[in-house]
């Protein structure tokens, strides 16, 4: 035994020596050099993606994980010394541990920095929390005064206390970002809720100074100051005493002279208090999203506001009143150029048109959609049409994580938004699609010509048997087009009243419908008939004879970039 034993000091000194030998080993290794810019931008998405907080164990119960603290600062001193030294890290990251002790020593390394307040995280794991238990810990409220961004799911009880730290004025100071979810039961993270506030609620005064910019309300509200707002979002309300009602939430948002993002997502308001004859301008909003299904509410609010900056607008959905044959052109015009782009703001680099249409729905698209996969937009419509996938995935999932801050950089230069169609007496359903996507592209022609010829990716199609469609007069419109999207609802390449045989009979007519066209997009079923291969040649013929650029035919779905497809795509025309 004693031979075996190794005393204390020795294994010490050994120890040490080791830790010193792997110390200067690490620092010739080059991730050692980095500059402290990179190592920061490295420790942040680290600490984003694994941080520090309690964990279930096999067997149950919890211990506390250190995360991305351990790499961080017990590897290269040299990402040390970056870590220690970047106190927006640790301002960020301190409220990621529940519990205080290491919450304190956390933030104390944050220095001046102002704290982020966080508790969506924990609240997302379901097994952390217990259900009717406070969900903010106890230490967030002490220090409300040194926050600047504030991001909290509260339980009902929770509400009035946040609510009552919001009408400080040393709070309303140091707030930028204020993200409040009122939540009933942490265990359904994912419902999609009523609002809780507790019965003895009476409102708060509004402190006369703040600097809150951006707010975040879901199933809550709280009278907030306005001069430096400049994001409000506001979701999943109904009507109850202590919240405002149209007419006051418009009073609210006319005060905020410097809005520029406004987002009502299941904001079930009273729309007859909507005045028919105002308007109301709003003269910084640059991005307008307007979910949920109180059509009118949408219809109402996209006809009273009047945006000037307007850049990105998503409105799902709006009533379709217009798209009847008894309505005169100039109204359709109207109520499609308030869900426009504002000419100022829109970009023509880059630009996508998709107009889809039934015999109850239309779902247009117009702008940079350069982030969205084609497939996405183009696909056929179904129960619930989105008319932007991203957006209404993380709105009807409920993940208020992945709610980010504002951004107006993030913004791009489009339009999407989705009617539904109202029916009238003697309206001829069977050609109510066809004759809808030719209102809405005339609407288009007539006001923004110069944004129909600057359209670089193209994509029509009605979904219900209709009338032919008058693709010449259609196609005429579109000059730059050089991506088109022919999806299984269109006819047959080989049919006549099909766009494949319009664009050929144009060649023929020595009038090139489409004259930039270098690629289709397709998801039809393959293979191919012989019949519409056949129809597809002769049009690639006759255009190649014209001079136009040589055709190609991808694969519009994700899910057919097997190598098969992609060969059979790639002989289906002659190089």
């Amino acid at each position: 035994m004693h031979a075996t034993s190794t005393p204390a000091t020795a294994h010490n000194h050994y120890d040490s020596q080791g830790f010193v030998t792997r110390r200067a080993w690490n620092t010739l290794q080059p991730i050692s050099h980095l500059p402290f810019d990179v190592v920061t931008r490295i420790i942040r998405f680290l600490a984003d993606r694994d941080p520090a907080g309690l964990v279930a164990i096999p067997g149950g119960g919890r211990r506390l994980e250190l995360g991305w603290i351990r790499p961080a600062t017990h590897v290269y001193s040299h990402w040390r010394n970056c870590a220690l030294n970047d106190h927006a890290l640790w301002a960020r990251s301190a409220c990621e541990v529940p519990t205080k002790q290491i919450f304190d020593v956390l933030s104390d390394r944050a220095g001046s920095m102002p704290l982020v307040l966080s508790n969506l995280r924990r609240w997302l794991l379901v097994e952390d929390v217990t259900s009717g238990s406070p969900v903010v810990p106890e230490h967030f409220f002490s220090t409300f005064t040194r926050a600047e961004s504030v991001q909290l799911a509260l339980r009902p009880i929770e509400c009035s206390r946040v609510a009552s730290l919001l009408s400080v004025a040393d709070a309303s100071l140091s707030l930028r970002i204020v993200h409040l979810h009122a939540r009933p039961d942490a265990t359904d993270p994912d419902a999609l809720l009523d609002n809780y506030w507790p019965k003895e609620y009476s409102p708060f005064e509004t402190p006369s100074k703040s600097n809150i910019e951006d707010v975040l309300f879901s199933s809550f509200f709280i009278p907030i100051p306005t001069p430096n707002l400049i994001s409000l979002r506001l979701f999943h309300k109904k009507e109850r005493d202590w919240v405002p009602n149209t007419s006051e939430l418009l009073a609210f948002i006319s005060s905020a002279v410097r809005l520029e993002s406004l987002w009502l997502c299941h904001w079930n308001s009273n729309p007859s208090l909507v005045p028919r004859e105002e308007k109301l301008t709003m003269p910084r909003l640059a991005e307008l999203v307007l979910v949920g299904r109180r059509t009118e509410l949408h219809t109402a609010l996209a006809r009273h506001l009047v945006c000037p900056r307007l850049k990105t607008v998503h409105c799902d959905s709006v009533v379709g009143r217009y798209f009847h044959p008894h309505t005169h052109a100039l109204e359709r015009r109207d109520v499609l150029s308030s869900l426009q782009v504002s000419d100022a703001e829109f970009d023509q680099a880059s630009c996508f048109f998709s107009l889809k249409v039934t015999a109850n729905t239309v779902d247009v698209h117009m702008g940079d959609f350069s982030d969205y996969h084609p497939e996405d937009i183009a696909r056929p419509p179904h129960a619930e049409l989105a008319s932007s996938p991203k957006i209404d995935q993380s709105i009807a999932t409920y993940r208020p994580r992945y709610l980010s801050t504002y951004n107006a950089s993030a913004l791009r230069s489009r339009s999407a938004f989705y009617f539904r169609i109202q029916s009238t007496p003697g309206d001829d359903l069977d050609t109510r699609s066809s004759r809808t996507l030719h209102w809405i592209v005339d609407a288009y022609a007539w006001q923004y010509t110069d944004r129909l010829c600057a359209v670089t990716t193209l994509h029509l199609g009605t979904y219900d048997p209709p009338r032919p469609i008058d693709w010449p007069e259609v196609l005429a419109h579109f000059k730059s087009v050089h991506t088109f999207i022919l999806n299984r609802d269109h006819p047959a390449a080989s049919r006549e009243d099909g766009p494949i045989a319009a664009l050929t009979r144009s060649v023929f007519a020595g009038t090139m419908l489409l004259p930039q066209l270098h690629t289709i997009l397709s998801d039809k079923k393959t293979p191919w008939r012989a019949v519409d291969v056949a129809a597809l040649r002769t049009l690639t013929k006759a255009r190649a004879r014209c001079g136009a650029p040589p055709l190609r035919v991808r694969p519009l779905r994700k899910s057919d970039g097997r190598p098969e497809i992609l060969q059979y795509y790639a002989n289906l025309l002659p190089t």
